[in-house]
Parts: structure tokens; C-alpha cells; sequence
């Protein structure tokens, strides 16, 4: 697996590239801005703003994320955050198996903003407020759910966004009819 630190690039290398959109940042709302469900034909607002993904990831902020799937054993990838300079996040990531490095850091430059954009999602995904627990810990947090059609055949694709921690989504899961094809679940979050 090629160690990609973008959400969108996660997701994308997880979830087959299906279901998030290109997003203008301006009009994004906070989690605590909007409620409730949205109708099918509207674009669901994104679960945060790039300046509350850059506070929450300052520099030595470090996510571990368990990634498993239909094959292979489950590999943790790890990105740290080692800069900001008020517009870009710079970041390192590497995966683990076994506790030990499967190669050496990559470091990685990305906008704020688009980080933010990468947690867009396309009209008729359902988001709603939901309680989910993972091995980081139990958050309050919005639950974006969405169908999918790509080479492996139909699925869907459930994220969930912690209020708490503004990012990438504390869990990711996809399925392909009754089979759990993808999975992406935060297992510990460290701050400076």
C-alpha cells in the first residue's frame, strides 16, 4: 500500500475513490452551526472548517489509524504533524506492521483548506448525529453515510467525524454487499 497522507488520498486508497466531491471551503459549517439529516438533493456541509482542522493537528499532534480489510493483515499508518505556517500543514506518515515500520517517513505539504475539502461528500448522502466508539475512545459526532457503485460491485460507505477532534474521520467503514471490504478506525491520538 503507498503511504498517502491527504484524507482524500486515504480515503480514496481505502474506500475505492468514490464518494467525496471538490468543495469551495467558504461556506462550510462547524458541527455546531447545522443539525439533523440532510434532504438527498442537497450537498451535506462538511464536518469542519480548515481553522479547526489547524488547530486541532498543531505541530506533534500524531494519529495512528488500524486499516484492515477483506485480504491482508490489518496495518496501522501513522501521520504526524511536524509544521504549520498558518496556511499549509506539513506531516509525516509511514505505515506499521506489527509495531514496526514497513519503510521510512514520507513528508507531506498540504493547504489547510484543501485538507478541509477532502472531507466533502456528494448529494444524497445522509448525515446525522451519532454516538461512536472506537479503540481511541467514545465521541459525539456526525455520521455521513453514502452509496456506492465501482468495480467491486455496490456498497456503501459509512465515515464518522468526532466534534472533538477535527480531521480525518475517527472511523471509516465500507462495505460491498454484506462484506466489510474497507476499514479505517482511529486507535490513539497524541497531542503536543
Amino acid at each position: 500500500m503507498q503511504q498517502q497522507v491527504l484524507w482524500i488520498a486515504l480515503l480514496a486508497g481505502l474506500a475505492g475513490g468514490a464518494g467525496c466531491r471538490a468543495a469551495d471551503t467558504a461556506g462550510a459549517e462547524s458541527p455546531e452551526q447545522s443539525t439533523g439529516e440532510q434532504p438527498d438533493e442537497e450537498l451535506p456541509p462538511m464536518p469542519y472548517t480548515a481553522e479547526q482542522i489547524r488547530i486541532a493537528c498543531q505541530p506533534g499532534t500524531e494519529l495512528h489509524f488500524r486499516i484492515s480489510g477483506a485480504r491482508g493483515a490489518p496495518l496501522t499508518q501513522v501521520m504526524r504533524f511536524t509544521g504549520d505556517d498558518g496556511t499549509r500543514a506539513t506531516l509525516e506518515t509511514w505505515m506499521e506492521a506489527h509495531g514496526k515500520p514497513t519503510g521510512p517517513p514520507e513528508t507531506q505539504h498540504a493547504e489547510w483548506a484543501e485538507l478541509q475539502s477532502h472531507a466533502s461528500f456528494p448529494a444524497g448522502t445522509v448525515r446525522e448525529r451519532d454516538t461512536i466508539t472506537v479503540e481511541a475512545g467514545t465521541f459525539d459526532a456526525w455520521r455521513y453515510h453514502s452509496e456506492f457503485t465501482d468495480h467491486r460491485g455496490s456498497g456503501h460507505r459509512t465515515m464518522w467525524f468526532a466534534d472533538r477532534t477535527p480531521g480525518p474521520p475517527v472511523l471509516m467503514s465500507e462495505y460491498v454487499g454484506d462484506v466489510e471490504v474497507q476499514r479505517m478506525e482511529l486507535v490513539a491520538r497524541a497531542k503536543p
